[in-house]
């Protein structure tokens, strides 16, 4: 009898590309960026619908015959460590500054009422006072981020992972793309990656404002409190910048 364990292995080098990401944080552009690049294929392995849990469905999987790029809002739970060890894929782990991500949250809900994975948009949502909208979105959405967190750093405990913030990689996207791309033992030329670059920077990315360290001026105290005892709760830490300090271990973070 067949059985999950017995689907074939996926050579090690040649295995898709995973960004399990943080929504908000920048992966739709990083995902276009690693394309443009690298010429691998797009694929979405999660069963469809806008507001599903994005985790990896494997017949979905099975289905892709080129090597890709997957991005997708996934939290390394038992199932999707499976398929990740099965097709032997190490993800991209891709997080962001908290306070940003407040952020950009309500950017996005000001322009696209459709909610995400990470959190359901309530009827009334767009006609509570700004104030209000903030603290619905700290502690309806960002458990989910918590949750996030808190699976893929238990999870680096034991496979390898690349781990990547939004901070980080915007800081410096060339030497961010070269890492990556080292990561999977991709060939590619920092010519490629440029070009990538500004070509992704023409095309629609869903990128937003995307200024570093705008929620720390947008958000009040109240609400920065909220979230460092949201962390505390989860026993993470959130220092003053929004940033979830020490997230992966030691020999995962700089991958």
């Amino acid at each position: 009898m067949r059985t999950s364990w017995m689907i074939p292995f996926r050579p090690k080098g040649h295995e898709h590309v995973l960004i399990a990401c943080f929504p908000k944080s920048g992966s739709t552009y990083l995902s276009k960026v690693l394309r443009e690049t690298t010429g691998l294929a797009k694929a979405y392995v999660s069963e469809p619908g806008p507001q599903n849990e994005q985790d990896l469905a494997a017949g979905r999987l099975r289905r892709v015959k080129r090597r890709s790029v997957l991005q997708q809002h996934v939290k390394a739970t038992r199932n999707n460590l499976e398929l990740l060890r099965q097709y032997r894929m190490r993800p991209i782990v891709q997080t962001r500054n908290l306070f940003d991500v407040v952020a950009s949250l309500h950017d996005h809900f000001q322009r696209d009422h459709r909610s995400l994975p990470c959190g359901f948009i309530s009827e009334g949502y767009l006609r509570m006072p700004w104030e209000e909208r903030l603290e619905y979105l700290i502690h309806v959405h960002l458990p989910w981020y918590f949750n996030f967190a808190l699976s893929w750093r238990e999870a680096a405990r034991q496979i390898e992972v690349c781990a990547v913030t939004y901070e980080q990689f915007f800081s410096d996207q060339v030497g961010e793309l070269q890492r990556i791309s080292g990561f999977y033992g991709l060939p590619v030329s920092e010519t490629q990656i440029t070009a990538a670059i500004a070509k992704a920077a023409r095309s629609d990315t869903r990128f937003n404002v995307g200024v570093i360290g705008r929620g720390a001026e947008m958000l009040g105290r109240a609400h920065k409190d909220a979230i460092r005892r949201l962390a505390n709760v989860c026993g993470l830490y959130v220092n003053d910048a929004g940033s979830i300090a020490e997230l992966m271990p030691a020999r995962t973070r700089a991958a």
